[in-house]
């Protein structure tokens, strides 16, 4: 348990973030719930499709380095597994 906190700190610290933002903004503007919260998330969600997007494009242009530059396939399937985890072992991949 202790490990994956350590591995993903920056992730909870992210969450830790939002609770606080969120305290912060109640304590700002009272009346502020669960549509304020609502209309926050449906303006961010163009910005995080197109973060995951550029995500995506970012590392099939690695891939495509690795590739073109005659790496070896093991290291390539590591470097996928790192980047893509849960989603390239449901593509058959182990």
């Amino acid at each position: 348990m202790t490990r994956a906190v350590r591995k993903h700190i920056w992730v909870l610290s992210l969450a830790v973030l939002l609770v606080l933002l969120l305290a912060v903004t109640k304590l700002i503007q009272p009346s502020f719930g669960a549509s304020g919260l609502e209309s926050v998330a449906r303006a961010a969600l163009p910005f995080a499709f197109a973060t995951a997007g550029m995500a995506v494009v970012v590392s099939l242009i690695d891939l495509w380095q690795a590739l073109e530059a005659d790496t070896p396939m093991p290291q390539v399937d590591q470097m996928l597994r790192e980047r893509f985890g849960a989603l390239y072992m449901v593509g058959g991949h182990k």
